[in-house]
């Protein structure tokens, strides 16, 4: 199969990574036709390949996303080994690979590149400039790098990164065309294959990163013809993140946000003129107001910015590149995207309503995140509360074939698993996600606001239109029940020639009980799919899809009926 290697410079590069696995963990764009040539081959027929690129390994965003890759790395193996054909859903389908899966020779064992040993301890001591006055045939030189750098860039602690200095990141960049894992990967990419690339262009990784990579991909050194030509003619897209957020001042920090701006319009100048490697490239940003600023950490596990709907919407621009046929890249010419959301200039806010019906974006936001959502609720405020009494029961079916649950509550056993606990963690860092993309009230920049998750704002916002409907349905009080919490016993059905299956919800909140009614309905023909105890994880993850799939249908909700009426 065809792999996408997708490159991520720095925090910036992390922070969007991180949102697209969390699409991909949502079905985004599965079934969408991909570029492939010549062949019907979907977007999830694809091997996708994170590699990410960051001098400063104890980053707080690059460690959020490398856990989230391998929470997603390890339920999708959990997952896959299963009859195909008979799969509903769209859940961590895609094919998520780290490079030593495909090439054994990588040293490094995770999502990130090892490049430990490159740009050593400062750019000082990487370009060995103790040296340049003593050697004769560099005489002058160190001179030259004195006109160049000042003292305190040649001897900045390079283990936090560049501290948004690309002038140094593109000396120390210089040096990984040697790196071993980069070697490798440069001998595994093949013709068939595509690279895409995320970084920023007013920090210092991405900003000297992405530049570096895409002419050392076109340009290769110290390698086969073959593989020259290959890398010569493989699509590539870049994703250049302008600056979308402030940074508090802080005179002992070497970064000043106030240079954003001013970098930035260097950059862009620079790539006018020099940058044409890339079949397409896509630019996003925020505008820059007065607010509330970021903290202003140089690096470190400190570095942990919150989330942005930049880079969520950001993450968008991988699958419009992986959509898009050979035909629509021709060689030698770089076609460029920016991406925008159509509101009013003082709005801050943004809502599922501001995508218009039949766009890429109302399609791959709209019902994946949703059937995610209402799935992480599912499974972190339902299930644990679920309460099923010997007589009756739709839990005690799926007992019976792979102990999912047991009695009145899920098996503790299957709980201790691994796949349980890094599916409760993934769906929690979702939910997470969606809480803090909505809080920042006072912030510098855009909110996106599709759900109503926070607590605090109850169902403010839904009578205006402004949230998704799923907040209004789950918020409905069944006919006949009262408005607090209490028992609920479910509707019978008939599934099957002989069994009636019926379930009693007991301290569970009554705005969840039409969750727990859709959950009942695909039970059966789940457990005889996918029957016997190997195929628990992938019973539990169906039972999530189906049903929360089948609750939007009965309440005939937009997204759902959109999705039919477009296939």
């Amino acid at each position: 199969m065809p792999r996408c290697f997708v490159f991520a410079f720095g925090g910036t590069g992390s922070r969007v990574l991180e949102k697209l696995t969390f699409l991909m963990a949502s079905g985004s764009a599965y079934d969408d036709q991909s570029g492939y040539p010549n062949v019907e081959m979907p977007l999830g027929d694809w091997d996708i390949v994170p590699i990410i690129i960051d001098l400063d390994q104890h980053n707080g965003n690059m460690n959020s996303c490398t856990e989230l890759l391998e929470e997603y790395h390890h339920i999708h193996h959990a997952i896959q080994d299963v009859k195909q054909d008979k799969l509903q859903h769209k859940f961590f389908r895609y094919k998520l690979k780290k490079l030593k899966d495909i090439n054994s020779a990588t040293k490094s064992q995770d999502f990130n590149m090892n490049i430990q040993n490159v740009g050593k301890h400062t750019l000082s001591d990487s370009i060995g400039f103790q040296y340049l006055s003593i050697e004769e045939d560099l005489f002058g030189t160190d001179q030259l790098v004195n006109l160049l750098y000042g003292q305190d860039e040649l001897n900045m602690p390079l283990n936090k990164g560049f501290k948004g200095n690309p002038n140094i990141g593109t000396v120390i960049f210089g040096q990984l065309k040697n790196n071993p894992d980069f070697r490798t990967f440069l001998n595994t990419v093949s013709s068939e294959d595509r690279i895409f690339i995320i970084g920023s262009i007013f920090g210092g990784t991405g900003a000297s990163g992405l530049p570096w990579l895409l002419k050392t991909l076109r340009n290769p050194v110290n390698i086969n013809k073959n593989k020259t030509q290959i890398l010569q003619e493989i699509k590539i897209g870049a994703l250049i993140v302008t600056p979308y957020f402030r940074l508090q001042p802080d005179k002992a920090s070497e970064i000043d946000s106030d240079s954003f701006i001013t970098k930035t319009k260097a950059g862009l100048k620079y790539y006018e003129h020099n940058v044409q490697e890339a079949n397409a490239m896509y630019f996003i940003g925020d505008r820059l107001e007065e607010g509330d600023l970021y903290p202003n950490e140089e690096g470190g596990k400190e570095q942990k910015n919150p989330p942005h709907p930049s880079e969520l919407f950001g993450a968008l621009s991988f699958f419009h590149f992986m959509t898009k046929t050979n035909a629509e890249l021709p060689a030698r010419e770089t076609k460029h995207f920016r991406y925008g959301v159509k509101v009013d200039a003082q709005q801050k806010k943004i809502y599922f309503r501001h995508f218009e019906n039949n766009t890429p974006s109302s399609r791959w936001l709209k019902l994946p995140l949703t059937m995610l959502y209402l799935s992480s609720i599912v499974f972190k405020k339902v299930m644990p509360t679920l309460h099923a009494p010997e007589p009756y029961i739709k839990i005690k079916i799926i007992e019976k074939k792979g102990n999912i649950f047991s009695g009145t509550k899920v098996d503790e056993s299957f709980k201790e698993t691994e796949f349980y606990k890094k599916l409760s963690s993934f769906f929690g860092r979702f939910l997470t996600l969606l809480q803090d993309l909505e809080e920042r009230e006072k912030s510098n920049h855009h909110l996106f606001t599709p759900f109503m998750t926070n607590p605090q704002t109850g169902t403010k916002g839904i009578d205006r239109g402004d949230a998704t409907p799923v907040n209004d349905l789950i918020l409905q009080n069944p006919i006949g029940q009262s408005k607090t919490k209490g028992r609920f016993n479910g509707t019978k059905y008939k599934v099957g020639e002989t069994d009636i299956v019926q379930v009693n919800v007991e301290r569970v909140p009554i705005k969840y009980v039409h969750l727990i009614d859709a959950l009942m309905l695909p039970v059966y023909n789940i457990n005889h799919d996918f029957e016997g105890d190997n195929f628990k994880q992938i019973r539990l993850i169906e039972l999530l899809y189906r049903g929360v799939y089948g609750f939007l249908l009965k309440h005939k909700h937009e997204f759902v009926m959109t999705e039919i009426d477009e296939t």
